[in-house]
C-alpha cells in the first residue's frame, strides 16, 4: 500500500502547505468487513504550522458499499467527510503513552512526516453510521419467513411474546382448555 505522508520539515511557524491525492479505491481497505470503497478517494487538505502544533484540515470524498442492517441488501452511498486534527510532534515513541491532560487534545506523530492515510482511515471508520439503512423507511426482513418486506408483503402473523411472560401465556392456554 502506498504511503500518504506529508513532510513537515520545511514548514515554518505560520506557513501552510496544500495538497491533494486521488487514491484508487482498491488501495485502501477499511477494517470493517462488510464495507467496501467503490470509488476513488479524493483527499484535499491543508497543513498549517501553528506554533507549537500543526493544524490539519482534510476534505475526503468517496463512495462506499454497505449492507443494510434491516434487509441485508447491499447499497451504495456517497461519503463526504471533513476532518480537522491538531497534531503535536512527539520526541520519542515512549512519549506517545505518557500524555498529560493538555496533550490529550492533540494527536501526535513521530519523525518529520504526518501519515495522512492513518488519520483518514480512523475518521472514515469512526464516522460510519451505526445503523446502516438502504433507505430510511426500510421494512427489513420478516422474522417468520425471511421475506424482504420492501419487495412484497407476506401473510405471516407475528405473535411476539416476551420470553419472560411465556410461562404466563402457557397457564392461560391451560385454563382455557379445562
Amino acid at each position: 500500500m502506498r504511503d500518504f505522508k506529508i513532510s513537515v520539515s520545511n514548514l515554518r511557524s505560520g506557513q501552510s502547505k496544500s495538497f491533494n491525492y486521488t487514491v484508487p479505491e482498491k488501495l485502501w481497505h477499511l477494517p470493517e468487513e462488510d464495507i467496501e470503497i467503490v470509488k476513488p478517494i479524493q483527499i484535499d487538505g491543508i497543513l498549517t504550522h501553528a506554533g507549537d502544533f500543526f493544524l490539519l484540515k482534510l476534505k475526503v470524498q468517496t463512495r462506499i458499499r454497505l449492507k443494510c442492517t434491516r434487509c441485508l441488501e447491499e447499497f451504495e452511498k456517497d461519503y463526504l467527510l471533513d476532518i480537522e486534527e491538531q497534531l503535536r510532534h512527539a520526541d520519542h515513541e515512549d512519549n506517545l503513552e505518557e500524555l498529560t491532560d493538555d496533550e490529550i487534545l492533540y494527536s501526535t506523530f513521530l519523525g518529520q512526516e504526518i501519515d495522512i492515510q492513518q488519520i483518514v482511515v480512523e475518521h472514515l471508520v469512526l464516522n460510519l453510521p451505526l445503523k446502516r439503512l438502504c433507505k430510511i423507511d426500510c421494512q427489513g426482513l420478516c422474522p417468520i419467513c425471511g421475506q424482504d418486506r420492501n419487495l412484497s408483503h407476506c401473510n405471516c402473523e407475528e405473535d411476539i411474546v416476551d420470553p419472560r411472560l411465556q410461562a404466563l401465556k402457557q397457564l392461560l392456554k391451560e385454563k382455557d382448555y379445562s
